[in-house]
């Protein structure tokens, strides 16, 4: 009984090992803001299906609650979307993830020599896994992390500064009433949608800085491809990161993004 039990605990082990791969977590850690949104998405969906659900039969049995609909319809009350907070959810996340994203990215095509060299190249994230090797992990992973860089880490602050660019007038706008303390109801506030879905990408700067979080994800993709590009040289390495750092430095003293605690 004991070398049974001892092997179903070895068998449930390794099954596990075997589920929680370097390539399972890869694909975790890409798809995780994803996957959150799309949870909080469908649990939005499930309560207003009830919602509406509810809603239906009490209008049909009830003629209190269809005459209290009445005077709804007459009220100019308007409500929040659902949509705003799964958006606003998966944005968040995406933000705060971005820069450990795109260094699982990069530590997929980060590959190095052995000392002295032998000709075959191993992750320096995974030592034991070869590189460039036909039906070899790295290779498979490959163009995933590619196409994990081009969409999440360019076109992530692409996206965001063109969208923001085009709504630059309704983001500075609503920035101006957030720093005063307005701007909370539709009354006030005619971009309060907006606020609620993506306010927290521009809600701690200036109105005119409005686009400051873009030039901070810029940064952090910058700080993961000099890591790699320079990864065999110590000195470039420290020289550019140390350079990128030092001209964000400049960048935010010289403009004083951040709003003021009092403001």
């Amino acid at each position: 009984m004991p070398n049974d039990g001892y092997f179903n605990i070895n068998t449930h082990v390794g099954a596990l090992r075997s589920l929680v791969t370097y390539e399972t977590k890869f694909y975790f850690k890409v798809s995780l803001p994803f996957i959150a949104g799309g949870i909080v998405g469908s649990m939005l969906f499930t309560s207003f299906l009830l919602e509406t659900l509810y809603k239906g039969i009490l209008y049909m049995i009830s003629e209190k609650y269809r005459r209290s609909l009445g005077r709804k319809k007459l009220s100019t009350t308007r409500q929040i979307p659902r949509f705003t907070v799964a958006i606003s959810l998966t944005m968040t996340l995406v933000y705060f993830l971005y820069l450990t994203v795109c260094r699982a990215a990069f530590d997929i095509l980060n590959c190095q020599t052995t000392i002295p060299s032998t000709g075959i190249y191993y992750m320096a994230s995974r030592p034991l896994e070869k590189c460039y090797i036909e039906g070899s992990m790295q290779s498979k992973l490959t163009p995933y992390a590619i196409l994990v860089i081009i969409i999440y880490g360019f076109g992530m602050p692409g996206g965001i500064g063109v969208a923001f660019y085009l709504l630059r007038k309704r983001v500075m706008a609503d920035q101006w009433l957030r720093v005063h303390g307005l701007g909370d109801t539709f009354a006030r506030n005619k971009n309060l949608t907006l606020r609620k879905t993506c306010g927290q990408m521009y809600s701690m700067y200036q109105p005119q800085f409005y686009l400051w979080s873009t030039f901070i994800l810029i940064r952090k993709l910058l700080l993961c491809a000099v890591g790699v590009m320079f990864r065999e040289n110590p000195t470039y390495q420290m020289a550019g990161t140390l350079s990128i750092m030092f001209a964000s430095f400049i960048m935010q003293v010289k403009a004083l993004p951040f709003l003021d605690s009092k403001e």
